[in-house]
């Protein structure tokens, strides 16, 4: 059975929704103090373990492109970890704090090497840097001018008169930015999912304090994604997911713990660094497991023609 185009279309919309709320859930209050330098440690700690782990699996014949697992590896899923601290009632804890702070680098580490030497763009590494930095130039002219419309008492009132009407018209400008900033990624020859994860960034960036300001706002776009949207892409990617082949050969049974052990190390083992910060065992051990999430960039990667 598989899926037919109008669901895989649901299912493609979905994660980048789920990137988009990746986005929005990187608050740079979550970097200051000694967090950014715990985060750091851990994040050098990750790519370091990377690099060996995925050369490792190369020159064992397990993987063909040590680099793209390398990638993988290193990242986490910071969309995916935040509601799980938020139902936990730890985000304001340290461990919350250390963990967000260490799955957000992790996230925007692995979508933008992702994005930067796996793309469809055809030309080489270097060309790609050039575009992807005209890419962040052009969303930092979207911040600057959404910043400056907010600061326009008119556009502000227009806003909020008409944001919890039948209009939405935040999250219409919401969905705009989205539908925007990913159609300027696939023109530039980068994925969607680096277009939706920056709007999610854009958005915070011009508005860091709209959990409590319009709380209702948040509580609409997270009903959209995790009620409906990101739902359809984890359904869709079990019916994709064939699982005759994997227990057809014996070798790629074996790869499954193999790939789950590496990214345990990869992603847990640093987090051994936030104990400096005061965290006890447990809490080291949970915030490691939780850095080592990242499924829908490993999902990402497989509808991505210049990864091999």
């Amino acid at each position: 059975m598989q899926p037919d185009t109008t669901v895989l279309a649901f299912s493609t919309i979905g994660l980048g929704f789920l990137l988009f709320l990746s986005g929005l859930e990187i608050d740079i209050q979550h970097f200051r103090g000694q967090r950014p330098k715990q985060a750091g440690l851990g994040l050098a700690g990750t790519v370091v373990l990377a690099a060996i782990v995925g050369e490792f699996l190369f020159i064992a014949g397990l993987v063909e492109n040590a680099l793209l697992i390398g990638i993988i590896l290193v990242a986490s899923s910071v969309g995916l970890v935040v509601p799980i601290l938020k139902d936990a009632d730890v985000v304001d804890r340290p461990v919350g704090q250390l963990t967000i702070a260490g799955a957000s680098l992790g996230e925007v580490s692995g979508v933008v090497l992702l994005s930067l030497f796996f793309s469809e763009q055809s030309t080489g590494a270097g060309a790609r840097l050039v575009l992807l930095l005209g890419l962040v130039a052009l969303v930092a002219l979207v911040v600057v001018a959404t910043i400056r419309a907010e600061h326009w008492m008119r556009i502000r009132q227009v806003v909020s008169r008409l944001a919890d009407t039948s209009a939405q018209l935040r999250v219409r400008l919401s969905m705009l930015l989205v539908v925007g900033l990913s159609a300027l990624a696939l023109h530039l020859g980068f994925e969607a999912i680096l277009g939706a994860f920056f709007a999610g960034g854009v958005l915070r960036l011009v508005d860091p304090h709209a959990e409590r300001t319009h709380p209702q706002f948040h509580l609409k776009i997270e009903g959209l994604g995790f009620g409906f949207l990101i739902p359809v892409f984890f359904v869709t990617s079990g019916i994709q997911f064939n699982l005759g082949a994997l227990f057809a050969d014996a070798g790629t049974v074996l790869r499954v713990p193999i790939f789950l052990a590496a990214l345990l190390v990869v992603r847990g083992l640093p987090a051994l660094v936030y104990r400096a910060s005061g965290l006890v065992g447990k809490e080291v051990v949970a915030s490691g497991l939780l850095q080592a999430t990242s499924l829908p960039l490993l999902r990402a990667t497989t509808s991505i023609r210049g990864a091999p």
